[in-house]
């Protein structure tokens, strides 16, 4: 119970941390896919989510408070993983959609049970390493997400060299083909 309670009262900074991620991620995409676009209502909408749902827990027994660290540092790199990979198949897939909208589905994944543990009355005793597993795994801390954050930057960054460099080669002037035949 404790466990998801800390979850949620960590899960409105790590959902504006994962948007300032993402949004930074979709304006350095913006050069190369130009129908693409972040919208912030998604993220609005779920920070006033977890902002109701903070509020019931302030109401809860005490005993939350001391997890709510290792919640920002373990959920939040989950998250920012989940965000991240879900960001780039959408850039693969959907880049004419609205990223917004999918950048939802590691809301649900890693939230829902926060909400079961707190709210339901749970332990992580009955659920098992479930919520535990969920919640560590996929950025296990960092080691996970530093690699996804540093090659996906990378890969923004040599996809709009490469798109630069080719704007230049094509504004450059081309010699005329007769010039070309006399230098032969």
């Amino acid at each position: 119970m404790e466990s998801g309670q800390a979850v949620l009262l960590a899960a409105p900074i790590i959902t504006l941390a994962g948007a300032l991620v993402s949004a930074g991620y979709v304006k350095l995409w913006q050069p190369l896919v130009a129908s693409l676009h972040f919208d912030w209502r998604p993220t609005l909408v779920t920070l006033v989510v977890f902002s109701v749902f903070c509020v019931g827990i302030v109401f809860y027994p005490p005993g939350s408070g001391e997890w709510v660290g290792a919640a920002l540092w373990f959920v939040g790199t989950s998250y920012l993983a989940l965000q991240l990979v879900v960001l780039r198949i959408t850039l693969r897939f959907a880049a004419r959609k609205r990223y917004s909208l999918l950048s939802l589905s590691p809301w649900i994944v890693l939230y829902l049970p926060a909400v079961i543990l707190a709210y339901a009355g749970s332990t992580t005793e009955e659920l098992g390493a479930f919520p535990g597993l969920l919640w560590t795994i996929p950025g296990y801390g960092g080691l996970v997400l530093a690699p996804i954050a540093f090659v996906l930057l990378i890969e923004a960054l040599l996809r709009r060299k490469h798109l630069a460099d080719r704007l230049r080669k094509e504004q450059l002037p081309r010699p005329l083909p007769e010039a070309r035949a006399r230098f032969r």
